[in-house]
């Protein structure tokens, strides 16, 4: 048969078979395969022209260029060549022929130019140039092959277009070169191995394996994983952010923050949506392919050829599914890109609005709730924005070629999903609410717990850690109470979500087959069933993943509204202000030119002003009344009772609070210098903490430790200047965190200086060298010219004040100087015996006593075992192989009958839904022998088997989430807590309080919420994939010989890739802590940051910290990618096998509906084997937080429950026997205590007397059990204490701590934890303290009795009444005072000295002090001096005795002997 003349001159596609067998036309090659990609490329050059000429050149070598532009040249010389022989060529012209090549030619030639342009200005090689010659490549190969089919008598052109197609791939090849060597030294920093590699490198996540092998092989750090680009860093994410958000004002509230989000990475948004379309159309060419391989291999086909027929059905399969790996591998990453801008935009947005608000607005720690669960939410949620929209044009087309198979059943499978979706989007109303009332429990819970570690010192000496761990399991159990109906909301939406893939293709071969037997149509056919299942399958699974992601994404918009109303709340105008910016301004003066600078006059003035600390539009209490005065430069002291409204009034001054009528002006144009009154400490070392945001100057170091009496401790200190201060500087004493912040606010050398009440927990030896070097007429602040303002409860800084403000109720008094308030308020002032004279230079006795050396303090010791346990999880488990003991551990938590209920489950889902696909073949077959005979029977049962999958997966869901998840989440989170409730107080010292507060927050948050969505997802996944491969190697036959092969490489890449995996789970987890740790300082600080001016700096930490963060982040994103593709090709390899075996054999082969049958299940298969394994790694990140409390729980130490605990009258006399005492504050420090002895009478008040870090503190810890005791021993009553449970002792004690201390709950629970007192006599007990405590009650101002108590709303003095009042109510023979009265004001001091000697007269009483006032009440006096006592005696003996040490310390605290 000859071929008609002009056959290859139409589009035909097919070419007649009489001209060539299966082949297209020679114009269709030319113009798709040709001219339609050139044309592509000379119309995206201009572009790429006009981008790379502004860019400068980055190379320093042309040796690359030359390579590429030779390649080029040679292979225009030969599509020029090409184009002449087709110009002589009859047969091979057409009427695009010259074109075509013409246009070729064109876009090679622009090729070539880019390609210079490219090699010399851009830092990585061109995905332009790659896609071209790639595509132009793959699109050749038809060509030639076309073209060899012609007969020899055209060799030469054979010829050249092979040369062609090898130039034209070498050129791709040469194309993807990286340049890395080539590259100019200043253009190499900051480029990442990402950036710098080609398309087709990135696309298939070449670059990672250099992460795989080191993974493989060694352990690694963060610092070990490639860098991320600057887009995803958060300087460039955020000030997208901020633009975009500054571009969306106004609108509906709660979408500001969504659009903003958008806007700011649109082209991280759009870059998503070709590929994501790629992947569709490649998806929808599956069932085609499926209908096409089982008509061909049941002989219904209309095939010329059907030897080439089935190689070419081969090569289609192994073609799409390469472009579904290849496309969705491109889809994902852009995805994940996205994603990580998105955090990355978010987290920094949420800080930078922390530190511009005020500490109210703070105070709550929602700021780290939002960072810690809302961003984590939004980022897992937006993982399903393109597959959202993605389904609508993919469920409009499947429906399409649905009803070309199955005609009006096609409605069914649409009308399923609908009311799928419409009960979804009803469940979906109700996920916002419920998990804000989950959230807001969740805050609260951690909240109480952050509290409880911070304080945990305080809370051990009171023996109260039973107690605050109740209130705290109290409010877990609450907190899984009120999830609960979000954990079923969860069920429902999961059960309606799936309801479609398991009843749709039921439902729609149900009425097809119906609509059949009615209207006498034929039955359904193999090919039919087949293809309608494939097409059902490309309906549901995208409104599936539509009804799952809707509930996912409503969740992403409460968070989304929960962070914008967090960042609409104003910042106060005085931050607004240029504060933040370290600008060159007065504090950089020399101090010879500070004095002389000329200053207003008045820093502050207040005219009738009106203040509280809530905003106005809150109606808060009025905590200052009617302000009328100014406070001019130089020295101002604000003083009055306890509650007066001190502190309030610092506040005010540095922004504090909100101005509720009248008017303050602010002349304090610098930054200020704050001291608080608890010191703010970062987790750093004393010298960050003490130089804050400036350059280390040495000199000016060395003076100002000196000015702040730090010299001695430093050198005591083991790390000297390099000693870490630990949480809220638990690792040293309360004098020497004073006087560090002391020390950090001269440092600063800023004009105005703030200090509240900051000698308070100072000795009189500190504090007369800082009234010397400070505030003496020759000190630094005078001759520097600073301006000082402080709040003092003491009199010893009074005759140095220029101006004296007395704060009474709330309301000024008087003011004036020193001596004219003091005149004025005898009553007020009893302080004439304990001032000094500011010009009395005489320092000779107490100076003697001022520079001692001052050892570690009662906390003091080196972080060098920091994180033993909560900063370093690779000690205790293997990173990279794993362990199955936590799933044995988490096994036993959830219940034996619990988890046999969710494996017969998940097995029932199984197997009932892949039997109904092979039920479905028996069907099929039936009909097409007996017709619709047996329809009843085949849809009955076809029934059954999905009422089956569905009920299995019901209960699957039902008893994980309302069973598994209640009972792990209350046991696990009891583990936890006990564990920590009962170390041992130096295990607090040695550890990183911000790992375990991110063990209770985040791995609370990963088991409650993410580990039982991907744990129930990995097990039905798995469970279904096996029961699947099963059916595949028994349909298959010979492909059971192929599937050990595949198999054995899916085992090996997948363990190649959990080594790796694992680790960047655990990095990505650890990274995470110091960004928890740095929103917790900056919350805690915020006012001190906000007063110096550290906004920018802080944020500038922030962005390293997120930085970091951000690569184990993406990098494991990247490698569960990576994943994806290989599983991709394995499945495609999988179905290219299945479909060569089937149309390769004759005999013994595959029949049509077992063909389909597999292939079917190949195309489920493979989604469900992705989702296996994706499920799986996340379910080992997951499970890595039941591995940290695993962890934490067998290695963190105990001593609770070891012995017995004393009786409940003990201890009956009080006596208490120091013999020979020993201690350590942790077994790996040095001794603080050495050789202790006292033997303290029943009834016998004592005081324990010393400078700052002398041991006064740990010798009262190491009687409480709360030291690590080398020799020696503390009997009580003739018990060794050491014989008793540590615990239980202590709550047999009576403790007044430094600091008060309140538990979450009531006053009434703060007060009488134990609930052994009646509320009267509570209320009796409060008159008796302070009349005032139970009229400020009983008002209502400050809550009730029974209401939750808010420390916020008293001030400091009056919390330390209230701790009075809670030991005044513990009947203990022996109480304990802290420095209880050291931080009150000296009228407080004698009402609480007054209440101490009326009702503890009958009780032994040891009392550390610093005071002296009532120092003759006290029996004895001890003197502690670096660890030993080296004298104790009455008071007058001691006062009396030449050289005694307490007579320096007495004298130094401004007494006369």
């Amino acid at each position: 048969m000859q071929c008609p003349t002009g056959s290859d001159d139409s589009f035909g596609p097919r070419v007649n078979v009489a001209c060539r067998p299966f082949d297209f036309t020679l114009l269709f090659e030319d113009a798709f395969f040709v001219a339609l990609p050139a044309a592509v490329m000379v119309l995206v050059l201009p572009l790429q022209f006009r981008k790379l000429w502004r860019m400068p050149i980055v190379t320093a070598s042309y040796r690359l260029a030359a390579y590429k532009s030779a390649a080029l040249v040679i292979l225009i010389i030969f599509h020029l060549v090409a184009l002449a022989l087709r110009v002589q060529s009859s047969i091979l012209h057409t009427r695009m022929a010259i074109a075509t090549e013409v246009l070729s030619v064109s876009s090679n030639v622009g090729a070539l130019a880019l390609s210079f342009l490219v090699d010399q200005r851009s830092v990585k090689p061109s995905d332009v140039l790659v896609l071209y010659y790639s595509a132009s490549t793959i699109l050749g190969i038809p060509r030639l092959r076309t073209l060899w089919l012609f007969p020899s008598d055209y060799l030469i052109q054979q010829v050249i277009w092979t040369v062609l197609l090898i130039l034209t791939a070498s050129v791709a090849t040469i194309e993807c070169f990286g340049k890395t060597k080539y590259l100019r030294l200043a253009f190499k920093n900051g480029l990442t191995s990402e950036q710098m590699t080609s398309f087709w490198s990135r696309s298939f996540f070449v670059w990672l394996l250099p992460v795989f092998q080191k993974g493989y092989s060694n352990l690694f750090l963060v610092d070990d994983l490639p860098d991320i680009d600057k887009d995803m860093k958060e300087s460039a994410t955020w000030a997208e952010l901020e633009a975009a958000w500054r571009r969306t004002q106004g609108g509906r509230i709660g979408f500001r923050l969504v659009r903003a989000t958008f806007r700011a990475n649109i082209w991280s948004f759009l870059s998503a949506i070709v590929p994501r379309l790629i992947l569709s159309a490649f998806t929808f060419c599956q069932p085609f392919l499926i209908q096409a391989a089982v008509s061909h291999l049941s002989g219904t086909a209309n095939e010329n050829d059907p030897e080439r027929f089935g190689q070419a059905l081969v090569g289609a399969f192994a073609l799409v599914y390469l472009g579904i790996a290849i496309s969705r591998a491109v889809y994902w990453r852009q995805t994940y890109r996205m994603l990580a801008k998105v955090r990355a935009g978010l987290t920094s947005k949420i800080y930078r609005q922390t530190v511009s608000l005020q500490s109210r607005d703070v105070e709550d720690s929602a700021a780290l709730t939002l960072m810690g669960t809302d961003v984590e939410r939004i980022v897992e949620s937006l993982r399903f924005f393109h597959e959202t929209w993605a389904a609508i044009p993919e469920v409009a087309i499947g429906v399409w070629l649905l009803t070309r198979q199955v005609l009006y059943a096609s409605i069914a499978p649409v009308v399923i999903c609908v009311i799928s979706l419409a009960g979804t989007s009803l469940v979906a109303k109700h996920f916002g609410p419920a998990q804000k009332r989950w959230v807001d429990c969740v805050e609260k819970r951690i909240g109480a717990t952050s509290s409880m570690l911070s304080n945990i010192k305080s809370a051990k000496m009171l023996g109260l850690m039973n107690h605050w761990s109740q209130a705290i399991e109290k409010l877990r159990a609450i907190e899984i109470d009120v999830s609960g109906k979000f954990r079923i909301l969860r069920v429902w939406a999961i059960i309606i979500g799936n309801v479609p893939g398991s009843l749709a293709p039921f439902a729609t071969l149900a009425i097809y087959a119906l609509i059949a037997l009615t209207s006498g149509d034929q039955s359904l056919l193999v090919t039919q069933a087949f293809t309608s299942l494939a097409l059902i399958n490309l309906v549901t699974e995208p409104l599936l993943m539509f009804c799952q992601a809707l509930p996912s994404l409503t969740q992403a918009l409460s968070c989304f509204s929960r962070i914008e109303k967090f960042l609409i709340v104003n910042s106060p105008s005085w931050h607004l202000e240029s504060h933040s910016t370290l600008e060159e301004d007065t504090s950089a003066m020399p101090l010879r030119f500070r004095a002389e600078h000329s200053s207003p006059p008045h820093l502050v003035t207040f005219q009738s002003a009106n203040i509280s600390w809530l905003p106005k539009n809150h109606q808060g209490k009025v905590v200052l009344h009617n302000l009328n005065f100014s406070i001019s430069t130089g020295f101002t002291a604000i003083v009055g009772p306890v509650g007066s409204g001190k502190t309030s009034l610092l506040a005010s001054i540095i922004g504090e609070t909100t101005v509720v009528s009248g008017e303050m002006q602010s002349r304090i144009t610098s930054r200020v210098a704050f001291c608080s009154q608890r010191p703010w400490l970062t987790n750093d070392t004393i010298k960050n903490n003490v130089i804050g945001e400036l350059d280390f100057d040495q000199t000016w170091f060395s003076y100002v430790i000196q000015c702040c009496a730090l010299r001695e401790d430093l050198e005591n200190l083991p790390g000297g200047i390099m000693t870490a201060v630990g949480e809220n500087g638990s690792s040293l004493s309360g004098g020497q965190r004073q006087r560090v912040a002391l020390a950090r606010a001269v440092y600063s050398r800023l004009p105005t200086v703030i200090l509240d009440d900051f000698i308070s927990g100072l000795d009189p030896k500190a504090v007369k060298t800082i009234q010397t070097s400070l505030f003496h007429p020759n000190g630094h602040f005078r001759k520097a010219g600073i301006s000082v303002i402080l709040a003092a409860n003491g009199s010893s800084l009074l005759p140095y004040m220029d101006d004296v403000v007395l704060l009474e109720e709330g309301s000024i008094s008087d003011t004036g100087s020193y001596e004219h308030i003091k005149a004025r308020k005898p009553d007020m002032f009893r302080w004439n015996e304990h001032t000094t004279d500011p010009n009395d230079d005489r320092t000779k006795e107490e100076s003697s006593a001022g520079h001692e050396a001052e050892p570690q303090g009662s906390n003091s010791t080196t972080s060098q075992q920091q994180g033993q346990i909560g900063g370093s999880d690779r000690a205790g488990f293997s990173r990279q192989k794993g362990s199955w003991s936590v799933y044995s551990y988490y096994g036993k938590k959830a219940g034996k009958l619990s988890l046999f209920l969710w494996a017969i489950s998940t097995l029932i889902g199984a197997i009932s839904n892949s039997y109904s696909t092979l039920w479905v073949d028996r069907w099929t077959s039936a009909s097409a022998e007996q017709g619709n005979q047996q329809l009843g029977l085949y849809l009955g049962i076809y029934f059954l088997l999905v009422a089956l999958a569905i009920i299995g997966v019901f209960f699957e869901c039902w008893t994980f989430f309302l069973y598994i998840v209640r009972d792990t989440a209350i046991k696990l989170h009891t583990d936890l807590l006990h564990a920590v409730v009962s170390a041992p107080f130096y295990f607090f010292l040695e550890s990183d309080l911000g790992s375990i507060t991110n063990r209770f927050s985040q791995d609370m948050n990963l088991i409650d919420m993410t580990l039982p969505s991907q744990a129930l997802q990995f097990t039905s996944g798995f469970s279904w994939c096996l029961v699947q491969f099963v059916v595949l190697c028994v349909l298959g036959k010979y492909l059971a010989a192929v599937v050990p092969v595949l198999g054995g490489v899916l085992f090996l890449v997948q363990r190649y890739y959990l080594r790796t995996s694992r680790q960047l789970r655990m990095l990505e987890i650890e990274a995470k802590t110091p960004l928890y740790s740095h929103f917790t300082d900056t919350i805690s600080g915020i006012a001190t940051i906000r007063a110096f001016g550290w906004q920018m700096p802080f944020s500038d930490r922030l962005a390293a910290i997120l930085n970091r963060s951000q690569r184990p982040f993406y990098m494991l994103f990247c490698v569960q990618q990576w994943l994806t593709l290989v599983v991709d090709l394995v499945a495609g390899a999988l179905a290219v096998t299945l479909v060569a075996i089937a149309l390769s054999l004759t005999a013994d082969g595959l029949g049509p509906g077992a063909l389909g049958v597999a292939l079917v299940m190949t195309l489920q298969f493979n989604g469900l084997l992705i989702q296996t394994i994706q499920s799986w790694t996340k379910l080992e990140t997951s499970i890595g937080a039941v591995a940290r409390v695993q962890q934490f729980v067998n290695e963190a130490p105990s001593d609770l429950g070891r012995l017995p605990a004393p009786s409940n009258s003990w201890p009956q006399n009080g006596r208490v026997q120091v013999q020979r005492l020993t201690a350590a504050h942790t077994p790996r420090s040095e001794d603080v205590l050495k050789d202790v002895s006292l033997d303290i009478a029943a009834g016998e008040k004592i005081a324990v007397c010393g400078s700052s870090g002398s041991g006064k503190t740990s010798l009262i810890m190491a009687m409480m059990q709360m030291m690590d005791v080398r020799s020696g021993r503390v009997v009580i009553d003739d018990t060794d204490v050491a014989t008793l449970d540590g615990e239980s002792l202590r709550s047999h004690l009576n403790v007044v701590p430094q600091e008060p201390l309140f538990m979450p709950g009531s006053l009434r629970f703060n007060l009488d934890p134990r609930g052994v007192a009646s509320d009267a006599s509570i209320e009796a007990m409060l008159r008796r303290v302070s009349a005032r405590l139970w009229d400020k009650l009983a008002m209502g101002s400050s809550g009730s009795l029974h209401e939750e108590f808010k420390s916020s709303q008293w001030s400091h003095g009056e919390q330390q009444l209230l701790c009075l009042t809670r030991a005044l109510l513990i009947p203990s023979k022996v109480i304990i005072f802290d420095e209880a009265m050291s931080s009150v004001d000296e009228k407080t001091e004698a009402l609480m000295q007054h209440i101490v000697e009326a009702e503890f007269k009958d009780r032994t009483v040891i009392s550390i002090i610093h005071r002296y006032s009532h120092i003759d009440w006290f029996d004895r006096i001890a003197v502690l001096r670096e660890g030993r006592i080296v004298e104790c005696d009455s008071a007058h003996a001691l006062l009396s005795k030449p050289g005694s040490a307490f007579r320096a310390l007495y004298i130094a605290g401004g007494k006369k002997v």
